[in-house]
């Protein structure tokens, strides 16, 4: 693969490049794409282009602000909700179920620049087992407002 040029790819489950997934999140990293691909199991085929490095990326990598896919997902009892801060930032995490209604706040304190991981136990702000559905992880910082779909089956 030559760096600094596109390139694209067929990624499959036998392809060799060792990823079997469906891409939900993308992000600019200076003049490189990332791309997150969550686990999954079935035989799936995606296309995806990418950058490759022009050098200028060799440094230490910036952080982007992002709020990622929790994992698992489906989960039953819990999962880990993973977000970056690229400055040290006031950080409010909270669940929300389908209708808004708030149903428990994870984080409401500053939170030093870096990536960070919190996990939610799947109650509510009683400490009361919630029912089977889908929830929201809502991320809010001074960067902006981030949300993601959870979905608790029992």
């Amino acid at each position: 693969m030559n760096r600094g040029t596109d390139q694209t790819f067929l990624i499959t489950p036998d392809s060799g490049y060792g990823v079997a997934d469906v891409l939900v999140d993308q992000q600019s990293v200076g003049p490189v794409w990332e791309y997150t691909f969550p686990n999954l199991t079935g035989n799936h085929t995606i296309e995806a282009s990418f950058v490759f490095g022009t050098g200028v990326q060799d440094s230490p990598r910036t952080l982007v602000y992002s709020l990622k896919a929790n994992v698992p997902n489906p989960f039953n009892p819990s999962t880990t909700i993973r977000y970056a801060l690229p400055h040290p930032s006031h950080v409010s995490l909270a669940v929300y179920d389908e209708h808004g209604s708030l149903v428990r706040t994870l984080v409401d304190a500053p939170e030093p620049a870096g990536e960070q991981a919190t996990v939610w136990n799947g109650q509510d702000l009683e400490g009361r087992t919630v029912a089977s559905e889908t929830y929201l992880a809502r991320l809010v910082t001074e960067d902006g407002v981030r949300t993601r779909k959870m979905v608790l089956a029992k």
